[in-house]
């Protein structure tokens, strides 16, 4: 069993400011002066480049709503490629304590995608997950994109999951990198519920899942 889980609700927030808050758990929890956490939320629209993101994988801009241009880029520590943040996006960003031996990337990333595949099938929906192309996926199409990193034994990054975002801007990008493949959303299956009742959902899944005794806001 772990200890609580401490939630951080940033609500929708710039990138800058919610990577440099990320930041600051990392260092608490590393130094062992903080809960583990998990920081939900939205960002204003954004592209993040992970370590070893393909530039090419950055349109060229096609002259409409969406476009490198019109939207920022930022470079990041992350795993994965190149992806796209935007309101209506739920970002997830786990700050935990690992047990190196048995709990290293991978197993995180598998723990993270069986989570939301839970969340989305109480909403009636068929997830899959592809040990070659990690996140969540509906059919041909992602829903749910993961890129983690572990540094000193602490998780940062994370999730993110399409409720119901603007899809255009995925145009601008081939999202993590997958040409052959489509971006969906859950609004765009037919799934139209709040922002606040799958916060609620995924915090319920995930205190279950990893064994937490609680939560504290």
């Amino acid at each position: 069993m772990r200890g609580k889980l401490d939630i951080v609700d940033f609500g929708l927030s710039e990138y800058a400011v919610i990577h440099s808050r990320q930041q600051e758990l990392l260092a608490a929890r590393q130094a062992d002066k903080a809960n583990d956490s998990l920081m939900l939320g939205e960002h204003s629209p954004v592209y993040t480049m992970g370590r070893r993101a393909d530039p090419a994988n950055l349109l060229q801009p096609p002259g409409s709503a969406g476009s490198p241009s019109a939207i920022p880029v930022v470079n990041i520590e992350r795993g994965g490629d190149v992806t796209y943040h935007g309101p209506g996006q739920l970002v997830g960003y786990p700050i935990m304590r690992l047990d190196m031996t048995s709990e290293g990337p991978a197993w995180f990333v598998t723990q993270l995608e069986m989570i939301i595949c839970k969340l989305l099938e109480n909403y009636g929906l068929h997830p899959a997950r592809d040990p070659k192309h990690r996140g969540v996926w509906i059919g041909n199409d992602k829903i749910a994109a993961i890129g983690i990193r572990i540094s000193r034994s602490v998780s940062w990054h994370g999730f993110s999951l399409n409720v119901n975002p603007d899809l255009i801007p995925y145009r601008g990008i081939i999202p993590c990198g997958i040409r052959e493949r489509g971006v969906t959303s859950m609004a765009g299956l037919g799934i139209d519920v709040p922002m606040q009742e799958i916060k609620s959902g995924i915090i319920q899944i995930f205190i279950k899942h990893f064994g937490f005794s609680g939560n504290e806001q």
